[in-house]
């Protein structure tokens, strides 16, 4: 069973994933918001994830900017955990851009479109 913390903006489409990557079986999810690295740690220390998933939006709090300090607190906490962006269509080039270079420099595992099948992302975030 993987266990994944799941950190995006907006109820909706976080609820649907997580429901989605349960149903599978392969997963047990904890849906959590935080926007600051303090309340990340604490989440990954009640809920030691092997996968983070963190969505990328425009909304305050949830640009590639502001996801750079919970990045750096994660793996602080659990070294070994991987850590997957899971982009908004809605975001910028640039903003695409930089969650590229944060995935070229290795400070992420991998990142994700929403727009993906929802097999993709299950099948991806089985093999990170």
């Amino acid at each position: 069973m993987i266990k994944l913390l799941l950190n995006m903006a907006g109820d909706f489409y976080a609820d649907c994933t997580a429901e989605a990557l349960e149903r599978t079986g392969n997963f047990r999810v904890e849906k959590r918001a935080a926007t600051d690295a303090e309340t990340l740690e604490l989440h990954l220390r009640e809920f030691p994830a092997d996968v983070l998933l963190l969505g990328v939006s425009p909304v305050r709090g949830y640009t590639a900017e502001d996801r750079m300090p919970l990045i750096h607190a994660a793996r602080r906490k659990l070294p070994r955990s991987r850590i997957v962006l899971f982009l908004d269509e809605r975001i910028s080039p640039e903003q695409t851009e930089r969650v590229k270079q944060f995935r070229q420099a290795r400070m992420v595992d991998g990142f994700l479109y929403a727009s993906n099948s929802l097999n993709y992302l299950v099948d991806t975030l089985e093999t990170i």
